[in-house]
């Protein structure tokens, strides 16, 4: 191909490119049906306020460990809010569970159990 060939393939191309990135349709991004977000309580200039539950009273995080047969670790984040609330995360590396199995996380006070 010479070079006045080559030009006239891209200056036709090149519109073409255009016309097609210029559409009225968005492309949105979606999430998969089988992931779900969460919340997260962070600081704001040193103190975290949540809307719902008010001022963090305390914060606590702790390792966590597989139990018997099961391999795990991790690390779980607990926020006690002045309602009375809480909020916890848990990153956990684990193998998936059984189909219609889940795992929970529960803060339990080791003075009553």
């Amino acid at each position: 191909m010479n070079n006045i060939s080559s030009l006239m393939v891209i200056s036709l191309f090149a519109p073409l490119c255009l016309l097609t990135s210029c559409k009225e349709e968005k492309v949105s991004i979606q999430k998969p049906d089988n992931l779900e977000t969460h919340s997260q309580p962070m600081p704001t200039g040193g103190v975290v306020v949540d809307d719902r539950f008010g001022k963090e009273v305390w914060f606590a995080y702790g390792s966590i460990n597989g139990e018997g047969d099961t391999s795990a670790n991790g690390v779980l984040q607990a926020h006690y809010f002045e309602d009375g609330s809480y909020a916890q995360e848990m990153q956990l590396n684990i193998q998936r569970p059984e189909d219609g199995s889940f795992f929970e996380a529960w803060l339990i006070n080791p003075d009553t159990g």
